[in-house]
């Protein structure tokens, strides 16, 4: 059970951390420099 927890957690924090390395790119390619 533990196990099956923390395979969908890890799942959800690379999906959000990959979401959060987009939205991180496209605020560094808006900024001037």
């Amino acid at each position: 059970m533990a196990a099956l927890i923390l395979k969908l957690t890890r799942k959800k924090i690379w999906v959000c951390s990959s979401k959060f390395c987009g939205l991180r790119a496209r605020a560094t390619r808006q900024r001037p420099g």
